[in-house]
């Protein structure tokens, strides 16, 4: 019985070597592959690619992001539920829910606001806020 075990199992690791998994690579999107850079630490990863990207837009569009007149949708995570939204930037402001606010933005001015002092994190926005 216990022969049985440990030749099942010298089976299994034998055939478990010859098989070579490999996952399927997404062609439907150009994004290059950057390494996130250090000027946009509070910039998403995935939104800090689109920068690079070609057709940053239409890549958004692939990824099911909101894309509305060349301004993509994301969501600011603010300092406190009080702090301004900073201006300059060419936004589209949405709702607003405590200290989270979805507003559309260039793709050319997501590092600079990530970057500025009201603003902890921008993100892809999970879902809409409800407004209130």
């Amino acid at each position: 019985m216990r022969m049985k075990f440990f030749t099942s199992l010298f089976i299994l690791f034998t055939l478990s070597a010859c098989v070579s998994f490999e996952f399927p690579s997404d062609e439907s999107t150009d994004m290059p592959q950057v390494e996130k850079n250090q000027e946009c630490s509070n910039l998403d990863s995935l939104l800090y690619q689109l920068i690079f990207a070609e057709n940053p837009y239409q890549e958004a569009e692939n990824l099911g992001l909101a894309v509305q007149d060349r301004r993509i949708q994301v969501l600011l995570v603010m300092e406190n539920k009080d702090a301004k939204i900073p201006e300059g930037y060419d936004l589209v402001v949405g709702t607003r829910s405590g200290d989270r606010v979805q507003v559309f933005a260039p793709v050319d001015q997501l590092c600079d606001l990530a970057n500025t002092e009201e603003i902890i994190a921008v993100r892809i926005p999970p879902a809409a806020i409800p407004q209130q």
